[in-house]
């Protein structure tokens, strides 16, 4: 990531706050019991100049800084009161001006705070920017009891279209000992006057506590493209689909494409922690430089215990493709704290643990007037059909089981009888594992149906309820629906490691990650309702994938091409 302001965090940010009173605690400035002025500067971890391809300036609103905390501690981690009779150890600075230089990557947020002449017990500092959102309260806090930290840090969404505050924490690294997350205070940065505590500050590094991820499509390797296509009043560039061996894919004798019209990153993590927490360059044994204690970064973390992962509707996809799209989520990285390691999981029993970056597609045709029209297509027993043919299909492998009357006479049960819904709803799917068919959609009866009268056989003795035949009907295997010719594919989001558990999947806060979507091959996971949360998931024997360029931006660039298959 290019880093400028706080690695991208306080990159222009305020020039100055003035924390501190007037008029010292104590005696008389500059007398033996007065006060003492600190100046504490907010800056990047490594300088401009350092790594310059590997950081990326932030935009205004992911680099300002509304309010600042700091909070003092002794040689031991304890809270260190400020000042005589003072039952807390933090200062806030609510008021921050507005950034100064010409050189974003330069600017600097610079705070002066005073402090008592008994300074002796105050040892050490960490800054919380944006503090109103870690819900801090006001009471004194150690360094162990802030670093245990954990809530749902990620940037709120601000009323009336105001831009989102983003929570940033001074930075955390791994040192012989462990967590090294404080800023030493020495007594040559304890000044008399203002003037001299600013040309002597104490220096800060600070992080964003939230990753970011952008999507962008660069189709190379002969993927054919149609720009101009309108649909639902919008322009977008059609991408012409193949199957797994090469052929066109085609709906009545037409070209599909795929319209990509939005993107989001979805199994995103609940909790993190409000300082990254690591362990040290012993102990995660990682096969990569996960730490660099020079720059005072890690570019690796712990998750909470137990965190939960959260996903997202198909209807509520809702970023831009392209580089004006931007999605923020808390850090899912290693699960062990012992080693470091992120815990591979079971696809036959449990659902992926990682995050992803999930894009919602539209199946279309396209005319001589480009105008884009969503294909009615579905999928069952090997063969294509559309979605009222599907349902005759799979209603003919039940048409001596259920009957209706129709006149005199009993004849079989009837498309028109019946309706699709997904698999989950159906009963016959779950968000407990991978393998579970939630893409697939089963047959039910109509609410109109409901109130008919079925029969096992052409007997009047032979009935049947309406929930024996729903439940007959969900025994039918499943098809694959594009209703409205939506779908969906998705991509792992990769790290830095090389290894599945030690890096190769995870975000990690103040890192970028940028996805270029390089191909696409198949038709993605059918979607029939844009209102059930999809947990992400690859159809099963369905030739179908999508070519992936992950690159990650934050200290380093990281280029991965991945060939994800459907």
């Amino acid at each position: 990531m290019k880093l400028s302001g706080l690695l991208g965090c306080l990159a222009a940010v305020a020039a100055f706050c003035a924390c501190s009173e007037k008029e010292a605690p104590g005696g008389a400035n500059g007398s033996e019991d007065s006060g003492r002025f600190l100046a504490v500067e907010m800056a990047n971890p490594v300088t401009k100049k350092a790594l310059a391809d590997d950081y990326e300036t932030g935009s205004d609103a992911e680099d300002k800084v509304y309010s600042l905390r700091l909070y003092f501690f002794d040689s031991a981690g304890q809270a260190a009161a400020v000042s005589p009779g003072a039952t807390v150890n933090y200062v806030d600075c609510p008021e921050v001006g507005d950034p100064k230089g010409a050189d974003a990557a330069e600017k600097k947020l610079q705070a002066v705070v005073m402090v008592s002449t008994g300074t002796a017990s105050i040892s050490s500092l960490v800054a919380v920017a944006n503090y109103e959102i870690a819900g801090l309260g006001t009471e004194a806090l150690s360094l162990a009891e802030l670093c245990r930290k954990i809530g749902a840090y990620d940037s709120p969404q601000r009323e009336n279209g105001a831009d989102p505050h983003f929570l940033m924490t001074s930075s955390s690294y791994a040192g012989a000992e462990g967590l090294v997350v404080v800023t030493e205070i020495k007594p040559s940065h304890l000044c008399e006057t203002e003037e001299l505590a600013k040309e002597n500050p104490i220096v800060v590094h600070i992080e964003r506590v939230v990753a970011k991820t952008r999507l962008r499509t660069a189709w190379t390797g002969g993927i054919v493209t149609k720009g101009g296509v309108i649909y639902n009043g919008q322009t977008y560039v059609a991408v012409a689909l193949k199957d797994h061996s090469g052929q066109e894919i085609k709906s009545g004798g037409n070209q599909v494409y795929a319209l990509f019209t939005a993107w989001d990153v979805t199994g995103t993590v609940d909790n993190s922690y409000l300082f990254k927490k690591v362990n040290t360059p012993a102990a995660w044994n990682l096969g990569w430089i996960w730490n660099n204690s020079d720059f005072f970064r890690s570019y690796w973390a712990m998750n909470p215990d137990r965190v939960t992962l959260g996903y997202v509707r198909y209807s509520d996809i809702a970023q831009e493709v392209g580089p004006k799209g931007a999605a923020y989520c808390l850090e899912n990285a290693a699960d062990n704290f012992s080693d470091g390691t992120k815990s591979s999981y079971d696809p036959a029993a449990q659902t992926s643990n990682r995050t992803q970056a999930i894009i919602a597609a539209v199946l279309v045709t396209v005319d001589g007037n480009n105008q884009a029209t969503p294909v009615d297509l579905a999928r069952w027993a090997g063969m294509d059909y559309t979605e009222a043919g599907a349902k005759t299909a799979m209603l003919n492998t039940v048409s001596t089981d259920i009957y209706v009357k129709e006149g005199s006479g009993f004849v079989s049960i009837k498309p028109e009888h019946v309706r699709f819904v997904t698999a989950t709803a159906a009963g016959m799917a779950d968000d407990s594992s991978e393998e579970s068919p939630r893409y697939l959609s089963c047959l039910q009866l109509t609410d109109a149906a409901k109130n008919l009268q079925f029969y096992a056989s052409a007997s009047d003795a032979a009935t049947l309820t309406g929930s024996q035949v729903d439940g007959m009907l969900k025994e039918i295997p499943g098809a694959k629906v594009w209703k409205s010719g939506l779908t969906y594919y998705y991509t792992d989001i990769r790290h830095l490691g090389a290894a599945e558990t030690k890096g190769l999947y995870g975000v990690v806060r103040n890192h970028i990650y940028d996805v270029n979507i390089n191909s696409v091959v198949g038709l993605g996971t059918p979607v029939y309702d844009p209102d059930e949360v999809i947990v992400p998931q690859k159809p099963d024997k369905d030739e179908t994938y999508i070519a992936a360029e992950v690159k990650i931006l934050a200290w380093r660039v990281v280029d991965n091409d991945t060939d994800l298959e459907w």
